[in-house]
């Protein structure tokens, strides 16, 4: 029997991993059959498989045939849900398929069930937990086919068909053979009774049917005949957006607080062996904001309004914090892990996301504009209604502070440019809101604000041509301006939105049309390296789409393809990505995906074009 799993010998990225999840945690597969990322029992508790983070230390929950004559043949998400088939081929021409996924009904269970088709196949199962961020090890108990781990008050347990299991310093082994026939299964849990083989079967049919069911619902139809399916083709068009959707809701939590991590995993980096790297399994209002809205225009209005919730609770109180746990209490201090090497040796390991003190002015923005884009599809739920007066009040008070921006950078505070436009575009709904009677405020002095802060913005402007700086009345370039058109701060067509989409696309463009995230700022800080973005990317093709000019209308699909080009084998996209590497920082990222369903979806921008979108 083998010492340890089988990894694979070179870096271990995240091209090849897929997602599985079940609204209450969520776990990345390798190729190799082998749980490289889970946290247990919630998505935001400590990780007790991290090999992604550390091969040495991160412990690892492998199931695989013993010897397999090549990688697998097949690797492939079970149509639409969050199911994923492996399947390997013998040297004597057998196959052994693998279908993983997180049970969707129930406790939960990571389930993993086996059949051999054309011969027997021996499977090898290795387990070892790291538990609480491999600063645990476990203390071990056989019971015949099961083996239970514990460590720090938490117990997991993993039931086989295997007689006896092995436990050494590598962990937990066990071998057995599976037989052409019913499925075999292999099943992780906490302490729950064992599931018999045609239990855990059943259960693997309901959690697929239940993701089955979900996709629908969906009305991914447009995407068909708009950008993507210009780029893609229309069949690829609408099973990649199914994809994108199927990944939000998987990252949607079904309870407690119903909010959504803005990716299941920490820490890896924005760019290889780089510093960037951050604790993404918390809520950020704003990605939220954005995940509802694409939810929303793809036809899950239901998940779309669980969403509004969550972001009217945590900002009811007249407060737009940055990020909040999934509950919408204050996330962990953060803190960084000295033990672990990181994802090919890129270091801090961080527990935690310091950005939660941070002042971000857009999110009043983004909040609002899913409240106008749910108020629109009838399904504007009580908090947010509470909440949309509360956020105006807050733009109103201070859109003239300096903030951290979109782009959270640690340095000192600035006045940046798509803060206020967002401000601005929060106000204009909010004050639309109002007039039709959804929610109650003062829409007069919404509107005179915003105004307000349009002449702040556009009043430094000397000449159009040089188009909206990163910082108001500074300069630099910044990708998240693309938004100005998208929301309906300027006309696509006006010279200086055309200024500012060129700019952005030369100034930060990278290798074959991706985009930065914006020029360095000289404020005494030490900016690592940090690759493109593609939710960045997908902006500003969506904003060139909108220009009628033939030119504008080829940078339009440049950009999407570009993007689009960075997605992994099964269609998940990481938060960055470099051109060969693939997807890079943490993966796979809510905001990326909503980002491709809006460019796929139009829908006169992300929140509904608002009259009056012209220069002053």
């Amino acid at each position: 029997m083998p010492a340890k799993p089988v990894l694979p010998p070179t870096q271990y990225r995240q091209r090849g991993h897929s997602l599985l999840a079940d609204g209450r945690t969520a776990a990345l597969l390798d190729v190799n059959g082998n749980i490289s990322w889970l946290c247990w029992p919630r998505v935001d508790s400590d990780p007790v498989v991290l090999t992604i983070l550390d091969r040495e230390r991160g412990g690892w929950f492998q199931v695989r045939p013993v010897r397999p004559s090549t990688t697998p043949v097949e690797y492939r998400y079970l149509g639409p849900t969050l199911g994923v088939r492996t399947v390997w081929q013998s040297r004597t021409g057998g196959r052994l398929s693998v279908d993983d996924a997180l049970a969707a009904p129930g406790p939960p269970r990571l389930l993993r069930l086996l059949r051999a088709v054309g011969e027997e196949i021996e499977v090898d199962v290795h387990f070892l937990p790291a538990f609480a961020a491999a600063t645990l090890r476990p203390a071990w108990e056989l019971a015949g086919g099961r083996v239970i781990a514990s460590a720090g008050g938490l117990r997991l347990s993993v039931d086989t068909p295997a007689r006896t299991w092995t436990v050494d310093e590598m962990g937990a082994h066990a071998r057995f053979t599976v037989v052409p026939g019913p499925p075999t299964a292999v099943v992780l849990s906490g302490d729950e009774d064992p599931l018999p083989a045609s239990a855990a079967v059943r259960l693997l049919d309901d959690t697929l049917v239940h993701w089955g069911a979900i996709a629908a619902r969906m009305r991914p139809e447009r995407a068909a005949e708009g950008l993507i399916g210009r780029v893609l083709g229309a069949d690829a068009a609408v099973q990649l957006v199914v994809r994108s959707g199927l990944t939000i809701c998987g990252l949607r939590q079904n309870a407690p607080g119903h909010g959504i991590v803005a990716a299941p995993t920490t820490s890896l980096p924005q760019f290889p062996g780089g510093a960037l790297t951050w604790d993404y399994r918390y809520s950020w209002p704003r990605d939220t904001a954005l995940a509802g809205m694409a939810l929303t225009r793809l036809g899950l209005v239901e998940e779309a309004t669980a969403l509004a919730s969550f972001c009217g609770e945590v900002c009811r109180g007249g407060e737009a914090p940055a990020l909040v746990r999934v509950d919408g209490t204050a996330p962990p201090p953060e803190i960084t892990l000295e033990h672990l090497r990181g994802h090919d040796g890129a270091r801090p390991v961080r527990i935690g996301n310091g950005a939660a003190g941070q002042a971000q002015l857009d999110v009043v923005g983004e909040v609002i504009d899913l409240a106008h884009t749910i108020e629109r599809a009838g399904a504007l739920p009580e908090a947010l209604r509470e909440a949309v007066p509360a956020l105006a009040g807050l733009a109103v008070r201070r859109w003239r502070e300096p903030d951290h921006g979109i782009w959270e950078i640690r340095g000192e505070p600035h006045c940046y440019t798509h803060s206020r436009v967002m401000a601005w575009a929060g106000l204009r709904r909010a004050a639309v809101l109002a007039r039709r009677g959804a929610v109650t405020g003062d829409s007069d002095l919404w509107e005179r604000t915003a105004e307000r802060i349009r002449a702040s913005v556009l009043d430094p402007i000397v000449q159009p041509r040089w188009g909206l700086p990163l910082i108001v009345g500074d300069a630099g370039d910044d990708a998240a301006n693309a938004l100005v058109p998208l929301v309906g701060f300027l006309p696509p067509d006006d010279p200086l939105t055309l200024a500012t989409l060129h700019i952005i696309s030369q100034g930060l463009g990278h290798g074959p049309g991706l985009v930065q995230r914006h020029s360095p700022i000289d404020d005494g800080t030490l900016t690592p390296p940090c690759a493109p973005f593609i939710f960045a990317t997908f902006w500003l093709a969506t904003a060139f789409d909108r220009c009628r000019g033939a030119k504008e209308r080829r940078l339009a699909v440049h950009h999407a393809r570009a993007a689009l080009r960075e997605r992994g084998p099964l269609g998940l996209f990481g938060e960055v990505s470099l051109p060969r590497n693939g997807p890079m920082g943490n993966y796979p990222q809510v905001q990326s995906h909503a980002a491709l369903i809006l460019a796929a979806l139009p829908q006169g921008g992300p929140g509904g074009r608002l009259p009056g979108g012209g220069r002053v």
